[in-house]
């Protein structure tokens, strides 16, 4: 998956994959993707949110 492909957002609650693995929790992963497109941490969803606070919304920590 090349880096750009990250920061594509689906079409519900426009969240990126970066997001839905901080809202699941999936650090190891949420860390690799990081590691691949550092600028996925400034993506917000369709409420204005970033990664890091809608993982902190759900308890999780990464």
């Amino acid at each position: 998956m090349d880096k750009e492909d990250l920061e594509l957002k689906e079409e519900l609650a426009q969240f990126t994959p970066l997001a839905l693995a901080c809202l699941d929790g999936f650090i190891e992963i949420a860390q690799c993707m990081i590691h691949k497109n550092p600028r996925l941490v400034c993506i917000v969803n369709e409420d204005g949110n970033l990664p890091v606070l809608l993982a902190a919304m759900r308890g999780k920590r990464i």
